[in-house]
């Protein structure tokens, strides 16, 4: 629906082509979507949409490309304020260090974050989880996965539940 809005009137605006390539993003049109970021210029005045822009490209990178690619485009992203824009790439730049396995750099990012206002709720406790359980922290990802287990996201708490329950399952305790 919010595509079929954006594109009722065919204006030339880099914002609303850079909201396109969002909607498009979320419904795994990635061609479509990296094909419409390749005609938003970066070379604007307002410095933070052109860091928006870098990181719709990190996101896409993240799936379809390498980690060095994703993370020059999550690097660029981060130049500048520590702003809304910074937070998403410290959260960006956590999830690909998360799945290429480098958890103390994903530590590190993700610890960042933590203590900055950012809208991910009990995910960072989820995410954290998964890094300590990486680093073979047990205790440590037991009691973050205890925290995201309560959250209200219900994909948090499903993640959180099945972590949780496989390193229970591993210790022996079965009930």
């Amino acid at each position: 629906k919010a595509l079929e809005v954006l594109n009722l009137k065919p204006i030339d605006n880099e914002r609303l082509t850079l909201e396109k390539v969002k909607c498009l993003y979320l419904q795994d049109k990635l061609e479509q979507a990296r094909n419409l970021l390749n005609t938003i210029s970066t070379n604007t005045r307002d410095d933070f949409f052109n860091r928006s822009v870098y990181l719709e490209y990190a996101r896409l990178e993240k799936i379809e490309g390498t980690y060095e690619e994703a993370m020059k485009y999550v690097h660029k992203a981060k130049q500048g304020e520590k702003d809304f824009v910074y937070v998403q790439a410290l959260y960006e730049e956590t999830k690909l260090n998360i799945k290429y396995g480098l958890f103390d750099k994903a530590l590190e990012s993700l610890q960042e974050m933590m203590t900055m206002h950012h809208p991910y709720e009990d995910e960072v406790y989820l995410m954290r989880g998964i890094i300590y359980q990486g680093k073979k922290q047990i205790q440590k990802a037991t009691a973050d996965y205890q925290i995201a287990v309560t959250s209200t996201d219900q994909n948090t708490k499903g993640t959180a539940s099945f972590h949780l329950g496989t390193i229970m399952f591993a210790k022996g305790e079965f009930a």
